[in-house]
């Protein structure tokens, strides 16, 4: 017999009446919900509970009038070869966008249960489907009238979206992610980007394609809206794949799409562009969060996924003017394609498995949990890798990713001079002179691993044996390229100078001191006076600054999820910890300051837990 603490009546709380058992799953949720209404303060949670109510009237206020084929105010029937299909119209699915916008912008969507999640996407589902099943933006007599597939195309494109929220800010269960819905929705991108995007795209003001591009003119802001519209689905495909596991039919078709926009030509005109270059570019970069989050996911088609890219090289352009398109958060505009390599290191060099791995793991230990049937997490890999061996492995990844785009750049540039017909040697200059731009930037952790594997590569070259027979061509591109980077290195010192005469005020914190001090060891040339690697590498240093200030960086909202940030922070971490075990190897434990086993063991927590930082 348990006696019970207190035998005080107002330490209990009353039941009128007992729930039967809970699923673990159902825990999970409640325990959620919780968690997000402790979250909200009173006046907050009462607005919150109020806007579940009006989501969930509207809801049920919509199926009715669904299933009214006569007076229906929100609904439409289209008609396909297929079938007939209810479709909401558009101030209907404004409206419950409106409704959608409101409890996630509280935070509270997560908690909404399961069968009304369910209906909100049965409610847009048809208007995806539908619109896929019709012939899109049809040709025919040589006249363009597109307004009704546009329009059809926006509808569907912002169902789209709304269905992709319902996934990501949903419960984490497998019935809100029903991959028939999902396939649909890569459908209609599909659909979308073969008939109307990339045919825009390649259409220009003279030549053979000269009427298509004059049509196509008059309904320029309307083509810009679809364009919009279909890179907000991307951007939103990037965060979901980033947040569970899709199919691999999912996956690849994604790849697919994402790869061709990434090698399609665009106009080096605005004038040739119904598009307008920044509109396009910006769409382009969607691909790019696409790319990245699956060469995150899948680590078994990376290999596959660089062979894709890296063999079409010359589908892209060797001119400066049309090629640096991408713009980072603070640096000069780079080749997409550059921006895209850099991100693969950096994904490399993530753990992965720490964004997931303490929601996997309760899912691996509970029976009957909300996670999907047959997705497994090897417990056996995390029980046998110490974080220390995890960041070594990560390290090694970034640096054979690295290594092996290196690889491919220098072969395909070999024998090649600047003057042939073969862009490749242009395109190892732009490349460099990209990595170069951004090296030290906070963004790009992965421009500095990209130069020391170019180096390793042209230094092969030049010290290549007699039995190597390495061309003079070849000897010639090695020493200019290995002189490039030589220049890029000191402008970067330049730019690091005027940075600190320009920005760096020591009197203003103690922080700015301390970096003052750092940058004027690492500037010395004296080796005897070089920074201390406690210095660089302590807990508070540099390395954690970074870190810390990334998300102001990049200019992203607190709440805000972002792929990119991850794998940028995931990156300085695995190579914080990777310099700190290289200067303080374990074989010499006995010799190390006391403060290394500190910083090791913050660092080793950093890397299973990328939010244990925020949380200390």
């Amino acid at each position: 017999m348990i006696k019970p603490i207190s035998g005080r009546r107002e330490d209990y709380q009353r039941y009128d009446a007992i729930a039967t058992p809970e699923s673990l799953s159902q825990k999970k949720d409640h325990r959620d919900a919780e968690a997000g209404a402790a979250a909200l303060r009173p006046h907050e949670r009462e607005i919150a509970d109020r806007k579940i109510e009006e989501l969930q009237d509207l809801v049920e206020s919509l199926n009715e009038d669904k299933d009214d084929f006569e007076g229906s105010n929100d609904f439409t029937t289209v008609s396909t070869p297929d079938a007939n299909f209810r479709v909401m119209k558009p101030r209907a699915m404004d409206k419950l966008s409106d409704r959608m916008s409101n409890i996630i912008n509280l935070g509270r969507f997560a908690v909404l249960p399961v069968d009304l999640v369910m209906d909100l996407q049965s409610l847009l589902q048809p208007a995806i489907t539908a619109t896929t099943k019709n012939d899109l933006f049809a040709q025919q007599d040589e006249e363009l009238e597109w307004s009704e597939s546009i329009e059809a195309a926006k509808c569907a494109l912002k169902a789209s979206k709304l269905v992709l929220e319902t996934m990501i800010e949903g419960r984490d269960d497998y019935r809100v992610r029903r991959e028939d819905i999902i396939d649909a929705v890569i459908d209609l991108i599909k659909v979308i980007q073969d008939v109307c995007i990339v045919p825009v795209v390649q259409a220009r003001r003279s030549g053979p394609a000269a009427s298509f591009f004059a049509a196509a003119s008059g309904q320029k802001k309307d083509l810009q809206a679809v364009l919009r519209l279909c890179g907000s689905v991307m951007g939103r495909f990037a965060t979901l794949i980033g947040k569970c596991k899709l199919s691999d039919r999912a996956l690849n078709t994604l790849e697919y799409l994402a790869l061709e926009l990434l090698m399609e030509q665009n106009s080096e005109s605005e004038k040739d562009s119904i598009f307008t270059i920044q509109k396009f570019e910006q769409f382009r970069q969607k691909a790019v969060d696409v790319l990245g989050q699956i060469f995150a996911r899948q680590a078994e088609q990376r290999n596959s996924i660089l062979n894709g890219i890296l063999s079409n090289l010359e589908k892209l352009p060797d001119k400066k003017a049309s090629a640096r398109q991408f713009k980072s958060a603070r640096e000069v505009p780079i080749m997409t394609i550059s921006a895209l390599l850099m991100r693969f290191v950096q994904v490399a060099a993530t753990n992965r498995e720490s964004h997931r791995g303490a929601a996997a793991s309760e899912a691996s230990d509970e029976e009957g949990s909300d996670y999907e049937p047959g997705k497994t997490v090897s417990r056996t890999k995390r029980r046998t890798n110490s974080p220390t061996q995890t960041a070594q492995a990560l390290s090694r990844d970034a640096f054979q990713i690295a290594s092996s785009i290196a690889t491919s750049l220098v072969d395909r540039a070999s024998n090649v001079s600047k003057t042939g017909d073969k862009p490749f040697r242009n395109l190892l200059d732009l490349f460099i002179e990209d990595f170069c731009n951004v090296l030290g930037s906070p963004e790009w952790p992965a421009a500095d691993i990209l130069l020391r594997q170019l180096l390793v590569r042209m230094q092969l070259i030049l010290h290549a044996s007699q039995a190597a027979k390495q061309s003079v061509v070849d000897k010639d591109m090695a020493l200019a390229t290995m002189a490039r980077i030589g220049c890029g290195v000191i402008d970067f010192k330049t730019r690091l100078k005027k940075l600190k005469r320009e920005r760096l005020d020591v009197s203003q914190s103690d922080i700015s001191s301390k970096l003052e001090r750092l940058f004027e060891e690492a500037m010395n040339d004296d080796s005897k006076e070089r920074v201390n690697d406690m210095d660089l590498l302590a807990f508070d240093g540099p390395y954690r600054m970074v870190i810390e200030s990334l998300r102001d960086y990049l200019e992203l909202h607190s709440s805000q999820e972002d792929p990119h940030l991850q794998s940028i922070s995931g990156c300085h971490v695995t190579c914080w910890l990777a310099s700190t075990l290289k200067a303080f190897p374990d074989d010499d434990s006995d010799a190390h300051p006391l403060a290394v086993k500190g910083v090791r063991e913050r660092l080793e927590s950093m890397i299973m837990d990328p939010k244990w930082l925020a949380r200390t």
